[in-house]
């Protein structure tokens, strides 16, 4: 297939009607909304920080990248290039967030612990009073990977149903 044989020939209607995107964005959003909530619950408290925290259940990661690739298999088949380029950044994407990011996370919660035992001993300097800025909810458990891709994928199914449906309606192939 070629990028000329999709869309109705306006950029802006192709962009708002791209079943992809639209799948890629609810997954985000609702996966992010999640988030939200859970830690609003969590600290019994909303924080506007919430909105943009990294880390938690569930991971916005997994699931932005997994309604992107399930929605891609639905649309273009699990034999397209594209569904194997999505399938491939999903695993990475997944992996980095499990692994490396994951990893970091828990070195910036060592290295602030140090960081005060040797403040507390009297040393001092730049580097150490950086040490208090790192983020050490930088990565996922593989709970919160796993909540991502089900509901990645599970919007990216509704999404692609819904609108299978509402281009019937409207007599749109």
């Amino acid at each position: 297939h070629s990028m000329y044989e999709y869309g109705y020939g306006n950029p802006f209607i192709d962009l708002i009607t791209n079943e992809a995107l639209i799948a890629t964005f609810c997954g985000w959003l609702i996966a992010q909304s999640l988030k939200v909530l859970i830690e609003t619950v969590k600290h019994k408290s909303f924080s506007i920080d919430y909105i943009a925290a990294e880390g938690g259940m569930p991971s916005c990661h997994a699931s932005t990248v997994c309604s992107l690739t399930v929605s891609l298999f639905w649309w273009q088949g699990l034999a397209s290039p594209i569904s194997a380029l999505a399938l491939i950044l999903a695993m990475v994407v997944m992996r980095d967030a499990v692994g490396v990011r994951y990893q970091s996370g828990i070195m910036a919660g060592v290295v602030k612990d140090l960081t005060k035992f040797v403040m507390g001993s009297g040393a001092s300097g730049e580097r150490l009073e950086h040490a208090d800025g790192l983020n050490e909810k930088g990565g996922h458990t593989p709970l919160e990977i796993f909540a991502g891709v089900v509901i990645g994928a599970g919007v990216a199914t509704i999404v692609h149903f819904v609108y299978g449906a509402v281009k019937a309606s409207l007599g749109i192939v």
